[in-house]
C-alpha cells in the first residue's frame, strides 16, 4: 500500500508493523536519514557493541522516547528509537 501524504512525501506500508516514508529534502540531497524502532533498544545496541560498533550515549528529547543516532562518513544518518509499547 502506498500513500502521498504531501507533495514532496510518501509512504509505503510493507509489513504489517513496517513502513517506508521518503521525504524530498534538497539540502539533505545525496544523503540519507534512516529511522528504526526497536522493541529493546538497550539490547539492540548491546548487540550493536559486540560487533564493534561504537555506540554513541542515549538521548532523550522532549516527549520523544529514548533514541540513538549514528552518522556515518558519507554524511548519512541512522536513528533508532524505542518503539513505544503497543
Amino acid at each position: 500500500m502506498s500513500r502521498v501524504s504531501k507533495e514532496d512525501e510518501a509512504v509505503w506500508q510493507v509489513t504489517t508493523t513496517g513502513l517506508v516514508y521518503i521525504v524530498a529534502d534538497r539540502q539533505r540531497a545525496g544523503r540519507g536519514l534512516v529511522v528504526i524502532a526497536v522493541g529493546d533498544l538497550e539490547r539492540y545496541l548491546a548487540e550493536l557493541a559486540g560487533r564493534g560498533l561504537d555506540v554513541p550515549p542515549t538521548e532523550t528529547v522532549g516527549s520523544e522516547p529514548m533514541n540513538v543516532v549514528f552518522h556515518d562518513p558519507d554524511g548519512n544518518t541512522i536513528k533508532v528509537f524505542a518503539a513505544p509499547d503497543t
